[in-house]
């Protein structure tokens, strides 16, 4: 498993995951993957980045990663309890290769932006690793 644990994001994340909650709990987004050094097959590891995109899907936060999160001042009581019942969601991710069929892939997420937004960071350390 490449990602451990859902703290395993930027700061940033966690801030605007609030301010997702509280100011724009019903919006949508769309969040796409290039890679931008060509030539890169990527294509053969395209089902080990689905086992560990459901890996990750399978992490929750600990009890004592959330009383961690709940030191920081800025983050609410209600963000934290949210937190607390969080989990990623595999539906919300496609990966297939390019149509193209250059080696490339392609990695897009579509959902509910409360629930799409901790993906970018651990999906981008899943594909580098």
């Amino acid at each position: 498993m490449i990602v451990s644990s859902l703290l395993d994001t930027d700061l940033y994340k966690f801030s605007m995951m609030q301010v997702v909650l509280h100011q724009y709990p019903a919006a949508h987004a769309e969040y796409r993957f290039k890679c931008r050094n060509p030539g890169i097959d990527l294509v053969p590891y395209i089902d080990e980045i689905r086992e560990e995109l459901h890996a990750l899907c399978s992490l929750r936060f600990t009890e004592a990663e959330l009383d961690y999160l709940r030191e920081w001042r800025f983050l609410k009581s209600d963000y934290i309890d949210f937190l607390a019942l969080f989990h990623l969601n595999a539906k919300y991710v496609e990966i297939a290769p390019s149509a193209l069929d250059n080696g490339e892939i392609e990695i897009s997420i579509r959902g509910p932006w409360l629930h799409t937004i901790l993906f970018e960071v651990p999906l981008l350390a899943i594909v580098n690793d």
